[in-house]
């Protein structure tokens, strides 16, 4: 996480969250499960990317508040968790 101020002031926060998995295959899934969730995000003053990259699903987050960044910080760290733990245990299938 990062906290970027003027002063005393708070401008803005980022958060990244990155889950890499050891199969690029698993990757696309979690993706393509999770960005859904991400493009229905209310717009406001925080803003939610989700990215692939091999085996890489990246989240950046970026918003006004702390409260604000905490708050998609544990809704995109779930939806992540809970497509690897569901798709992990069938991706072979």
């Amino acid at each position: 996480m990062s906290a970027f101020t003027s002063g005393s002031k708070l401008l803005s926060v980022s958060v990244s969250i990155e889950f890499c998995a050891v199969d690029p295959k698993l990757a696309q899934k979690v993706y393509d499960a999770v960005v859904p969730e991400v493009a229905s995000w209310r717009k406001g003053f925080t803003e939610v990317q989700l990215k692939l990259n091999n085996s890489m699903v990246c989240a950046y987050i970026y918003a006004s508040t702390i409260s604000e960044a905490r708050a998609a910080a544990n809704s995109v760290q779930s939806w992540l968790s809970i497509a690897v733990k569901v798709i992990g245990e069938n991706i072979y299938e």
